[in-house]
């Protein structure tokens, strides 16, 4: 098989995964979390998707990111936090 038609297939083959194994996996585990954690700390954890997608890249891709994606990531995570501590603080107060 050519490279060229290597390079044609790759981004089908990696659409495909996305489309089927890839969405299915994060189906499930949305469904998973869902029972076991509260709806706002589960909407909470989407926003740590770019940051893993981020993390992935680097190690993955040899991605060099800036430091506004640095500044980005780090930001969101501390949302997170701050937003799960909130929910914490709640509950407690609560009961």
């Amino acid at each position: 098989m050519s490279t060229e038609n290597t390079q044609d297939v790759a981004p089908l083959v990696a659409l495909g995964y996305l489309a089927v194994p890839g969405s299915m996996v994060a189906w499930a585990l949305y469904f998973f979390l869902l029972r076991r954690i509260s709806i706002s700390a589960l909407a909470a954890m989407t926003y740590v998707q770019p940051v893993v997608a981020m993390a992935v890249d680097v190690v993955g891709g040899d991605e060099r990111l800036t430091g506004r994606a640095y500044a980005g990531a780090a930001f969101i995570v501390a949302g997170l936090v701050v937003a799960l501590t909130a929910e914490r603080g709640v509950a407690v107060a609560r009961s």
